[in-house]
């Protein structure tokens, strides 16, 4: 038996949906000064959900491997797509419900840069 555990990586793998989450920080940053309050917020959100389905599914992957796992599971043909959509769901869930500070920091750089009123990164 094996002593070593898999590893966690916590940079997203390059895929469709950390691309995607590229493309949605790049449209955020270009966010004009004229863009509302409301726009900033769900565009940080949806960014923060994009990188927590990428972390979910890594951490999925790395602990679907260890021993003991059920490797039949893995011979479903829509069982990556289920557990994708159940990943994708629960990043959604996460964030709606105040995420990990990562879509306030974001806000709160944004609506800076594009010259709103913001309150510290700590505050609602």
């Amino acid at each position: 038996m094996s002593d070593t555990m898999p590893t966690l990586a916590l940079v997203p793998s390059v895929t469709q949906a950390s691309t995607n989450g590229a493309s949605l920080l790049a449209r955020a940053s270009g966010l004009k000064s004229n863009a509302s309050p409301e726009k900033i917020k769900r565009s940080a959100q949806e960014f923060e959900s994009i990188l927590l389905t990428q972390w979910l599914e890594q951490a999925r992957e790395a602990f679907a491997s260890m021993p003991g796992g059920d490797e039949d599971d893995n011979d479903d043909p829509g069982h990556s797509q289920m557990m994708g959509l159940g990943m994708q769901a629960l990043a959604s869930a996460v964030t709606k419900s105040g995420g990990i500070g990562i879509a306030r920091m974001l806000e709160h750089y944004l609506q800076k840069q594009s010259g709103q009123p913001s309150l510290p990164v700590g505050e609602k």
